[in-house]
């Protein structure tokens, strides 16, 4: 991973039946702590210890995959230089990435965590994913 770079970690599939080029973000999590190995890499962390997971280098109360999930950065109390440290905008449910740290939509703290799915993958294996409105309905 040494070198890295952001863009690192995304693969292209043409859509022919669409008409569109889709540009999926592929995530590669050796340690399995919820954050993305380029992204680990790119930040300094190991991206083989788990433990780096719950680290919070700038005491600004969110942990490193906190940092991860929402964007903001793990080394910087203060993501978007309005004076106030992420852990703190995030419990006014204050976005510590905008600047001037507009308010989002969210009822709670962990609401601004993006949801996120994840398996670990068989090499070789072909998965489909696949969303719904309706989480009861059956598929074939």
């Amino acid at each position: 991973m040494r070198g890295a770079r952001p863009d690192d970690n995304v693969l292209y599939v043409a859509d022919t039946y669409n008409s569109r080029v889709l540009r999926l973000k592929v995530t590669v999590d050796a340690d399995g702590d919820g954050m993305d190995d380029v992204w680990e890499t790119l930040h300094g962390y190991n991206p083989n210890d788990p433990a780096d997971a719950l680290i919070d280098d700038d005491r600004d109360g969110v942990s490193t995959v906190g940092e991860y999930r929402i964007g903001t950065d793990p080394h910087n109390p203060d993501t978007n230089g309005n004076g106030l440290n992420d852990g703190l905008e995030l419990v006014r449910g204050l976005d510590p990435t905008l600047l001037g740290a507009r308010r989002r939509r969210r009822s709670r703290v962990f609401g601004m965590v993006p949801p996120m799915v994840s398996w670990l993958a068989d090499s070789g294996g072909i998965y489909l994913v696949q969303r719904s409105i309706d989480l009861c309905q059956q598929t074939g």
